[in-house]
């Protein structure tokens, strides 16, 4: 019931804000192209050794995973990779043996650590759908495809926001 509300006051918001957008003219002609920023990605086959040194060279909480060539297959996000830690840590043989956790999560991949995320937008796509879609959905980043459905950067609220600053 809780969630139907937060979702609920989430497309109220989105819909003053768009609203308010649209008053003031920001939006008009502007696109995820304007807005977005690069991309932190990651390989299907990447190690999750090789995930946490880029979340944390990056100072991101969230990749993009990409196959070869840059088709968009999800996201792996630092909560996922704590999740999958608190579960090993609680494990029985892991609670006995006490290191066990470190070598299982450490052989997982990319591959085996995406969460497929539910929405993406076209670097034509304008900024007032992109700004809706972030805050009705409540998305920390939506990723943006250009017309062959490859990665070309994600759209925050604070790149919206920076955007906003500088029109």
């Amino acid at each position: 019931m809780e969630n139907v509300k937060i979702k609920k006051l989430r497309e109220n918001q989105a819909e003053e804000l768009s609203n308010l957008l649209e008053m003031d003219g920001y939006h008009i002609g502007k696109t995820a192209k304007d807005v977005m920023i690069k991309p932190v990605l990651l390989k299907t086959d990447d190690s999750a050794k090789k995930i946490m040194r880029k979340l944390k060279r990056e100072d991101t909480e969230v990749c993009i995973v990409v196959t070869n060539d840059k088709k968009f297959v999800g996201e792996i996000d630092v909560k996922v990779l704590i999740n999958l830690f608190l579960e090993q840590l609680n494990d029985s043989i892991t609670q006995k043996l006490g290191v066990a956790y470190t070598r299982k999560f450490l052989y997982k991949s990319a591959k085996e650590l995406v969460n497929e995320h539910r929405s993406t937008v076209k670097f034509s796509d304008s900024l007032k759908e992109v700004i809706e879609l972030i805050h009705k959905e409540g998305f920390s980043y939506i990723p943006v495809l250009n017309e062959k459905e490859k990665v070309v950067g994600v759209v925050t609220p604070s790149s919206v926001i920076k955007f906003l600053q500088r029109s």
